[in-house]
């Protein structure tokens, strides 16, 4: 996402120089990439400074949905591979 915004605010500064012309909007399109690079970082140093106060609950963001899976009595969930076709299925093989 950095790399794109940054990109799309270089064409924005060369677009002349590119296209050989100056497009009505490029002035709000160079805006908004600002806007949104300002953001980008925002969260990054907040996201920086939680790591820094407080590893634990920075590390528990950072892995979100890559936690480790919890044990089970014996009871796994979850998909099985099977290389069955639908008509295998419908005769019950």
């Amino acid at each position: 996402a950095e790399y794109l915004l940054h990109s799309a605010s270089i064409m924005c500064q060369r677009a002349q120089e590119i296209t050989g012309m100056t497009p009505e909007s490029i002035d709000e399109l160079a805006a908004e990439c600002k806007r949104d690079l300002g953001n980008y970082y925002s969260t990054r140093l907040k996201f920086a400074k939680t790591c820094a106060e407080n590893p634990s609950m920075g590390e528990e963001v950072w892995r979100g949905e890559r936690k480790a899976p919890a044990q089970h009595d014996g009871q796994r969930e979850g998909a099985r591979l099977t290389f069955m076709c639908a008509a295998d299925v419908a005769r019950g093989e």
